[in-house]
């Protein structure tokens, strides 16, 4: 069993979205989906010499690879396939926003400078000069420029590789059935400790 951390980043670099995945590696090299939380499943396997054993299995020895590389192919493309709808309807509904709010303030900012020109050809003395009140529009132009920018960064969306958060050998809980006085239960973090173990059919050891 290995698990894993899977993120999906955005153009910027920033990660927008980040959960754990877990599979399993058979014998055989083959991998599959393992849930969300398969070590509720399992049992601490109690030291032996059976252990001992298994743990020098052949196969073992690349079979992180092969999770890993199984991830990245086959279960990190629906991460993201479920991500950038999502992320997509944020960034348009902030898109929305920025643009009513800044056009608003710059077309205000305008038209306070038209007004100011023409005190200031009539003669009066304006709040703010025109010429000040232009600067500032241009400046808000300048922003909603960078801001429209920043936004398309942001729906460009990728996965990051896998970080390999923990791996363990799991066994068929048959192999220790004279030895399961001693075994203890394998709980999350944050767990109370006073989950029940619970089997598949075929229960399992965690070594």
């Amino acid at each position: 069993m290995v698990g894993v951390i899977e993120e999906v980043a955005d153009g910027t670099g920033e990660t927008v979205s980040r959960r754990f995945g877990y599979v399993y590696v058979d014998s055989l090299g083959t991998v599959t989906p393992a849930g969300p939380a398969p070590y509720l499943d399992c049992l601490a396997a109690p030291d032996s010499p059976t252990l001992s054993a298994a743990r020098s299995l052949p196969w073992l020895a690349d079979a992180e690879d092969k999770a890993m590389s199984w991830i990245i192919t086959n279960q990190l493309p629906g991460y993201l396939a479920e991500v950038r709808p999502r992320r997509a309807a944020e960034l348009a509904k902030t898109r929305e926003l920025v643009v009513k709010r800044l056009e608003g303030e710059r077309e205000r900012l305008v038209l306070d400078a038209r007004v100011a020109s023409e005190k200031e050809r009539a003669g009066e003395r304006p709040k703010e000069s025109a010429d000040s009140l232009n600067r500032k529009a241009v400046e808000l132009d300048h922003r909603l420029r960078r801001r429209l920018e920043l936004l398309d960064q942001q729906a460009l969306m990728s996965t990051k590789p896998p970080l390999l958060l923990a791996a363990a050998l799991v066994l068929p809980i048959a192999m220790f059935e004279d030895q399961l006085s001693t075994a203890t239960p394998i709980h999350a973090r944050g767990d109370t400790g006073n989950r029940t173990p619970r089997y598949r059919p075929g229960p399992r050891l965690r070594a």
